[in-house]
């Protein structure tokens, strides 16, 4: 995290004003773009600079929101997930950004993504002003650490060598299954993806509790406890 966020930080500059942070499910974008956040607030707090107002939004929003030109606040855009006619939207924005020294002065942009396949990840490679983060796994010391750290005390050998030969180097993968092993409720088969993990936990759920995880599972972003609510 600590690597990719100063790769973050590095960006938005002459050349790269779009970064595309770039990995499985669980590997840490969401992670290593809020410490990024985290870092530019304090770096521009400690300099004395603007601190840049952070937005959320699609990517087919870019256009509009990546012309603002001189004078306004500085803004961090950030698009989470992008499909095939994302990746082309992005892939303009940047090469409008890199051809506009005012533009890229004051906004720069953010991609989360899992991956590019196809035509997707042709428009963004040959995108002039992208600069593309990729997570891999973790290595398997790592790996241990987070499992020793999650288990805790009941901590031991087996265990946390079944983490880390279980979770492929995924960092959430191997905190869910070390939370599951300490609390007793990970069983001799652990599932080989985070989606098979999340399907045996769902499946433990009480009828009802079954019902409304996998009514708000259809819901794309946050929900709140109104809709939680209705779809009681």
């Amino acid at each position: 995290v600590s690597w990719a966020s100063a790769r973050i930080l590095r960006a938005g500059g002459a050349a790269e004003p779009v970064t595309i942070v770039e990995g499985p499910p669980g590997i840490g974008k969401s992670a290593t773009i809020a410490e990024a956040k985290r870092r530019l607030i304090l770096s521009c707090a400690a300099e004395g600079r603007e601190i840049p107002e952070f937005v959320e939004a699609s990517a087919g929003d870019l256009a509009s929101r990546t012309g603002s030109g001189p004078g306004g606040q500085p803004a961090v855009i950030v698009v989470a997930g992008i499909d095939e006619a994302g990746s082309r939207a992005v892939a303009a924005a940047a090469a409008a950004l890199a051809a506009d020294p005012a533009g890229r002065a004051q906004v720069a942009v953010i991609v989360e993504r899992d991956a590019a396949e196809g035509r997707a990840a042709a428009w963004l490679a040959a995108a002039e002003g992208v600069r593309v983060v990729r997570l891999e796994p973790l290595p398997d010391d790592r790996i241990a650490s987070i499992a020793s750290f999650a288990l805790g005390c009941g901590l031991d050998d087996d265990r946390v060598g079944r983490v880390v030969g279980a979770s492929g180097g995924n960092p959430l993968f191997a905190v869910e299954i070390a939370s599951r092993m300490a609390s007793g409720e990970a069983g001799d088969v652990v599932p080989g993806t985070i989606e098979g993990l999340l399907r045996q936990s769902v499946a433990a759920l009480a009828p009802a509790e079954r019902g409304l995880a996998e009514v708000l599972g259809l819901v794309a972003g946050p929900t709140g406890m109104d809709l939680a609510a209705e779809a009681l």
